[in-house]
């Protein structure tokens, strides 16, 4: 069986469809890392090093 170009268009644009909301869930996951969880966990090492003098 061979694919035309035809076929690998289409294959592309149902992976590209596919991938997307993934690639979306993917940046939402990142911003909160960066914007939630990092300053958290960044406050909970200083007061440690804090505790620990």
């Amino acid at each position: 069986m061979t694919l035309t170009n035809d076929d690998l268009l289409a294959v592309s644009r149902l992976l590209d469809t596919k991938l997307h909301p993934l690639e979306v869930r993917t940046k939402k996951i990142e911003l909160l890392i960066e914007n939630e969880i990092l300053p958290r966990i960044q406050n909970i090492e200083y007061s440690a090093i804090r505790f620990a003098e």
